[in-house]
């Protein structure tokens, strides 16, 4: 028997399983409504940088129903480029971006390890 769970704002009956278990067995994925605002959520570049991390910030902050691909889409339009599954721990670092229209350089993300922490780049151009 699959683990279950309901929506709290639609009441739809969500099955605790992968987008690929699903698939395979034919279940749906996560709340259809939730997974519907989502998709018919407004374009971010019609958004203000306030009303991206508002949103981004409720998304990351709060349950997922709807289910982490139309998350993790989602997430990578309001912040207007391709995240990493870690940046999703840190919410704080991508509303910043957000609102300071910076993106993060790998000299910055070095500038914030312990001076002792040994880093290893790798440049493949």
């Amino acid at each position: 028997m699959t683990e279950t769970t309901k929506c709290p704002t639609h009441n739809i009956t969500v099955y605790r399983v992968s987008k690929t278990e699903a698939d395979e067995r034919g279940l749906p994925f996560g709340c259809s409504e939730c997974r519907a605002a989502l998709a018919s959520a407004p374009d971010p570049t019609t958004m203000t940088p306030q009303e991206r991390a508002d949103e981004l910030t409720s998304l990351l902050d709060t349950p997922d129903y709807a289910g982490f691909d139309v998350v993790w889409k989602r997430v990578d339009e309001l912040v207007g480029r391709g995240t990493m599954t870690h940046e999703l721990a840190y919410p704080e670092y991508l509303v910043h971006e957000i609102l300071t229209n910076t993106v993060p350089s790998i000299k910055g993300i070095i500038a914030k390890l312990p001076p002792d922490k040994p880093v290893i780049v790798i440049d493949a151009s």
